[in-house]
């Protein structure tokens, strides 16, 4: 008999712990779904006030683009360290840099070339779907093209396709537009052209 009361005790026990436990995991299991779905909610407000501040720095004509990911004109693709990559514009000057051979110093020092010129004939458009294009021409000592800046809508991500006016050579940039006062890119020597 004492068996049976202990054993009907035990069982008991061991059925209201369980209880306790699952009802726990249901809880925390809603909790979890509530805080992603809050998470997402904060992560999308954060996104749009990223895109505020780039739109601002756009309109302002003082932006950096902190390139990670480099498109050539055959489709190779090179990522790239953002604060040795990027393309400067501020106000009536711009300079693109590329660093992209670790183990070459490249014509500016840090494996690559940096190009500086004036820009002119500035355009920006907002497609329906809300992206800013914005298109300008750089001309410089060491390079004359087209650069179309496009901001994606919800986000401070872009794309920037040079296009050259000499050769048809395209190249395309990935990466994040943040204002000129908030970017930490390091700006090497521009190239150093030999007559």
């Amino acid at each position: 008999m004492r068996r049976f009361i202990l054993l009907n005790l035990l069982l008991g026990c061991s059925i209201l712990f369980s209880t306790d436990l699952w009802a726990q995991t249901q809880s925390s299991g809603q909790d979890r779904k509530m805080s992603r779905k809050e998470q997402k909610e904060i992560a999308k407000q954060q996104a749009n006030q990223q895109f505020e501040i780039a739109r601002q720095a756009l309109k302002d004509s003082m932006f950096v683009v902190e390139v990670d990911r480099i498109i050539g004109q055959l489709g190779r693709t090179v990522y790239v360290s953002k604060n040795e990559n990027f393309v400067l514009m501020n106000k009536d000057y711009a300079s693109v840099q590329l660093a992209v051979l670790s183990t070459f110093a490249g014509l500016n020092g840090v494996g690559g070339v940096t190009l500086a010129g004036n820009i002119s004939d500035v355009q920006e458009r907002i497609d329906k779907h809300g992206n800013i294009t914005y298109q300008f021409r750089i001309q410089g000592n060491s390079i004359s093209s087209t650069v179309i800046v496009t901001l994606f809508n919800g986000d401070n991500q872009v794309s920037v396709v040079m296009n050259s006016t000499f050769s048809n050579d395209r190249i395309t940039f990935y990466g994040r537009l943040v204002p000129a006062e908030a970017s930490k890119v390091f700006k090497a020597h521009p190239n150093i052209l030999i007559p």
